[in-house]
């Protein structure tokens, strides 16, 4: 990411509700993230919201990364 002018800060944690009202865009690594979302938004009223990282690709048709561990 550095080499191409991306600064990346900040640190992982785990979702809250509050973050369906304080980020525009949930990205998300696969379905499982998916469902894991789900108890935060239980009317499916903000899921607008979530994106799969894999569509935001365009040199594949996957809209999941693999998972490094145990894909």
């Amino acid at each position: 990411a550095a080499r191409r002018g991306y600064e990346l800060t900040g640190r992982a944690r785990q979702v809250m509700a509050s973050d369906f009202e304080r980020f525009d865009w949930i990205v998300v690594m696969d379905r499982q993230n998916l469902r894991d979302l789900k108890p935060f938004d239980p009317g499916g009223g903000r899921w607008s919201k979530v994106w799969l990282l894999g569509e935001f690709c365009t040199r594949h048709d996957e809209e999941e990364v693999p998972d490094p561990y145990y894909g």
